[in-house]
């Protein structure tokens, strides 16, 4: 070996432990890996003040366990099918019975809200309408479709003359305009739409009909994660990120 190449072998030896460590060194500071995703469904947009809501909030419980949650808005007769057959990993607003109906899901049994199902007309009420008053009435009964606890109800009211949206606020409009007796649909989606559609003068709130728990839903294939996500969920009401974020989105917790 001539003086140039044992003098060039030298220099590569000498460089070589410094190579080999800002190797490890650019590894060590590489990306982390990608989280897993999960999509959920809900009917309302992100842009609602409700899917704002839940979006920001299971967003977080779903970062804190290591997941990425993607927020997919679709009506909800979609939402039960995509969760039915795997096209999801679960809802985010569905009533504490739902699963009954549905053997596919999971309930995330801490519950985000307690919504109640109200009766609403054009005439400030003189008492407050129930379900006995609505089986007695000969008005027609207007409700959002896709929302299978009133819609349940609803069947039970024999020879009623029913009439199913695909919106709440196509509903209330209707209802303002003397189409619809009556309007039935979840309390605090029904009085945002009031406000966003200016209908707050022309339509009142006759009645609480029940009330339930709201919750997500996952696929039965995460079971274990449902757990955690309660687990979660019920962490973050205790900080009071629940209320903050509703407050953020323009809804009242």
């Amino acid at each position: 070996m001539d003086k140039i190449n044992l003098f060039r072998f030298f220099i590569a030896l000498a460089i070589m432990p410094f190579i080999l460590f800002f190797e490890a060194l650019a590894s060590s500071h590489e990306a982390p890996t990608a989280l897993p995703v999960v999509i959920m469904t809900h009917m309302k947009p992100p842009t609602h003040a409700t899917g704002c809501w839940l979006n920001s909030i299971y967003k977080e419980a779903f970062q804190r366990l290591g997941y990425l949650m993607q927020y997919k808005h679709v009506p909800a007769a979609q939402a039960a099918a995509m969760t039915d057959h795997s096209e999801s990993d679960g809802e985010l607003g569905r009533t504490e019975y739902y699963g009954q109906s549905h053997p596919n899901v999971v309930r995330v049994d801490e519950p985000h809200l307690t919504v109640n199902f109200c009766v609403y007309t054009r005439k400030k009420p003189t008492q407050e309408l129930d379900w006995q008053t609505l089986k007695e009435t000969d008005g027609i009964i207007g409700h959002g479709r896709g929302i299978e606890k009133i819609a349940l109800e609803l069947n039970s009211l024999k020879g009623k003359n029913i009439y199913v949206v695909n919106s709440i606020g196509i509903g209330l409009r209707m209802l303002a305009e003397g189409r619809l007796a009556y309007f039935i649909g979840p309390e605090i989606s029904v009085d945002f739409s009031m406000h966003v559609e200016q209908l707050t003068q022309k339509v009142h709130k006759a009645g609480v009909l029940e009330s339930h728990s709201a919750h997500a839903y996952l696929n039965v294939r995460h079971k274990e994660l449902a757990i955690k996500l309660a687990r979660t969920l019920k962490e973050m009401k205790t900080e009071g990120l629940l209320e903050l974020n509703a407050v953020q989105c323009g809804l009242v917790y």
